[in-house]
């Protein structure tokens, strides 16, 4: 079944290219590409790369390498020969493929099943039961004009703090400890100190399990480590794949 649509990340996209060259970004991003197009990883001689390497398959064979070399590609030998994988678009494939899935199982029955708590009861008894004598002999200015509940605004920058944040869990408690690093600083610092975070654990190769939880990030205010990151350097590679 061809997976159709993914959900792309753009906070989480941009935080994942910051130091690299733009060739490498569009060989990154046409790879990226393939591999949501083709369901998969791809193969290292796809012939569809030659097309969109303006007839120089060196030269974008080169810059696959060097992608490659920063870590955001994979190249793995498997049983058809050598492909291209890349970990956060299988993540994607996998979440598109069970929202993919799980719509063809609602089709069969018919739409998405109902929950018999969303009937709402009338006063003749047609949604199940009929109403309590109390709540009939109520005057109607009551019934209608009951005072509706409000949900909690969000507050500034969380949902691009979260997105940028490298590691995503305990979602909510990032909600509150969020809510509550605010009144200590505010949203640019901590967006910021977020982006430098994912920056320093991708150039250390830090394993997910080893990073922090975003709550614990923030109630431990480690918006105010200070971390030294060097300036991205570009890898010298000759020849091609």
């Amino acid at each position: 079944m061809k997976v159709r649509h993914v959900d792309l990340y753009a906070d989480e996209f941009l935080a994942g290219i910051v130091g690299m060259p733009l060739e490498e970004i569009a060989a990154y991003f046409v790879v990226c590409l393939l591999i949501y197009s083709s369901g998969g990883p791809i193969p290292i001689d796809d012939s569809r790369l030659h097309g969109f390497g303006g007839g120089r398959r060196c030269g974008l064979a080169t810059l696959i390498k060097r992608v490659i070399a920063r870590g955001k590609l994979d190249c793995k030998d498997t049983a058809q020969g050598v492909h291209i994988s890349c970990k956060r678009a299988a993540l994607e494939l996998q979440r598109a493929s069970k929202r993919t899935a799980q719509s063809v199982q609602n089709g069969s029955k018919g739409g998405r099943p109902k929950k018999e708590d969303q009937r709402v009861a009338k006063p003749d008894g047609s949604g199940g039961e009929k109403l309590t004598n109390q709540l009939t002999n109520l005057p109607t200015n009551q019934l209608t004009n009951s005072p509706k509940k409000t949900l909690p605004r969000q507050p500034s920058g969380f949902e691009t703090f979260y997105g940028i944040y490298p590691r995503h869990v305990g979602k909510g408690a990032a909600f509150k400890a969020y809510i509550k690093a605010l009144t200590k600083t505010d949203s640019d610092k901590l967006i910021q100190a977020a982006t430098s975070y994912r920056a320093q654990c991708e150039k250390d190769g830090i394993d997910a399990k080893f990073i922090a939880h975003p709550a614990t990030w923030l109630n431990a205010e480690r918006w105010q480590d200070e971390l030294a990151l060097p300036p991205p350097r570009r890898p010298f590679i000759e020849g091609g794949l």
